[in-house]
């Protein structure tokens, strides 16, 4: 399965422990894995494309997640609610065209996004109390608001190229 045309959803599964798409490319849709009570692994590595929304929200025992290849993500792109997750790696995203949110994820101590460049809806970073530094190195623009609040154990945040934030700025 390289190509799915519309939506991709895994939803409220109680006996699935790792969700793995080894061939797929491209989402012409959304991609919601949302609320499944064991899922501890989800593996998309020659992802390049969603077309929708990519979320990943209330997977209580979810330890790893593979973006390695995902380039861009047409609506929103949002983690959530996974309280093992310990990192949020995407490491050629350079593109989301609505919202990027990494919220409620106690465990992420770490999100690395080297490549993006834009996100055209709001950017935000909340509730990851494990996190200490936020490095944005090529994020240059977005579109409504970038916030990064409440995450406790934050010590750095790095985004050296941003040029544009359409609404509002809040840190803390």
């Amino acid at each position: 399965l390289s190509v799915v045309g519309r939506h991709i959803y895994v939803r409220h599964q109680i006996s699935i422990a790792l969700l793995e798409f080894p061939a797929l490319r491209v989402a012409g849709g959304d991609i919601l894995i949302i609320s499944n009570e064991i899922l501890g692994g989800l593996s998309t590595p020659q992802l390049t494309l969603v077309n929708g929304s990519l979320r990943v929200s209330g997977n209580p025992g979810l330890e790893r997640m593979d973006y390695a290849l995902l380039e861009s993500v047409g609506g929103d792109f949002e983690i959530a609610h996974n309280h093992l997750l310990p990192v949020v790696a995407s490491p050629n995203l350079v593109a989301v065209g609505a919202a990027l949110s990494v919220r409620f994820n106690p465990n992420v101590s770490l999100i690395e996004l080297p490549l993006l460049d834009r996100v055209l809806g709001f950017l935000s970073v909340e509730n990851s109390v494990a996190l200490q530094a936020l490095e944005l190195p090529t994020l240059s623009f977005v579109g409504r608001y970038l916030w990064v609040t409440v995450n406790g154990a934050l010590e750095s945040i790095s985004i050296s190229d941003l040029a544009e934030v359409g609404h509002s700025l809040r840190i803390g």
